[in-house]
């Protein structure tokens, strides 16, 4: 008789434990092309809160990404059950991702005077290529 040992085995990049990991470098650049490909051109799309033109340029090694590298912001928040998932992130630059802060994305979208409802429903309209 064969058993299960499925909770022994040990979480890989892709699949951490707990599910709420940014993942690996490679699992970033991924949701970063992902990102330029659903909200813009495939090279570059808008920051969904100011419309800053993003890129993805970040990838030196330094940690110091440029101001106009894109960056993906959970709509909802690990704290609000929020996972690194595409229907669950939006393109942001560096400024209004840190911006945000602690407030709830309709909470920020007000502040920045855009309408929530819309880019909902542009990220839930995300389908793999």
């Amino acid at each position: 008789m064969v058993t299960s040992m499925k909770s022994d085995k040990i979480p890989t990049s892709k699949h951490r434990a707990g599910g709420d990991s940014r993942g690996s470098s490679k699992d970033r650049a991924a949701r970063r092309r992902n990102l330029l490909r659903h909200w813009g051109d495939g090279t570059t799309c808008a920051c969904v809160y100011c419309g800053m033109t993003l890129r993805d340029n970040g990838g030196d090694g330094s940690g110091k990404a440029e101001p106009d590298h894109v960056e993906a912001d959970k709509i909802l928040t690990r704290e609000e059950g929020g996972r690194y998932v595409m229907p669950n992130i939006v393109p942001a630059c560096r400024r209004c991702n840190l911006a945000r802060m602690d407030r709830t994305f309709a909470e920020w979208c007000a502040t920045v005077g855009v309408d929530a409802d819309a880019l909902l429903a542009h990220a839930a309209a995300y389908r793999r290529r």
